[in-house]
């Protein structure tokens, strides 16, 4: 009977040793819920970070495709401005071109002009200075036509 009073000595220590094992369990079980619920935390935390993860990755594809799309069309709108100003430039020197050509012209026309003056101006002191000599003319003729008459009267 020895073994079995001394089982009987050994119930408590048993009894403590299990309670003891079952409050070490609890705790172990109470770390493990906190560690699967940081684990749940970090879960959720890495697919919030995958979400924008993804919509970050999303908003630089976008934004690198936009921004393409703005050089492309500044590109675009940079080539039409350079066509339109050549045309502006060509059309410019068009009318400089006629402007300097009108200068030109007009500096012909006034040389012209001021030989025709000279000419017209000639022409009229030369047709005074006829008409004077024509007068003097017919004066000197009117007063040989006098004298002749006065000759003849006298004879």
């Amino acid at each position: 009977m020895e073994p079995e009073k001394n089982l009987e000595n050994q119930i408590p220590l048993i009894l403590f040793r299990l309670d003891t094992t079952a409050q070490v369990l609890e705790e172990i079980k109470s770390v493990l819920d906190k560690q699967t619920q940081n684990l749940s935390s970090l879960l959720v935390l890495q697919e919030k970070y995958n979400n924008l993860h993804a919509q970050v990755s999303s908003i630089q594809n976008n934004f690198a495709k936009e921004l393409d799309d703005l050089k492309k069309d500044t590109t675009k709108e940079i080539e039409t401005l350079k066509t339109d100003l050549d045309k502006a430039n060509k059309e410019i020197d068009k009318q400089n071109g006629f402007v300097e050509k009108f200068n030109g012209g007009m500096y012909v026309g006034l040389f012209l002009f001021a030989i025709f003056q000279s000419i017209v101006v000639w022409w009229i002191n030369d047709y005074g200075d006829q008409v004077k000599k024509a007068r003097d003319s017919i004066e000197g003729v009117a007063n040989r036509v006098i004298v002749l008459e006065t000759q003849k009267q006298q004879r």
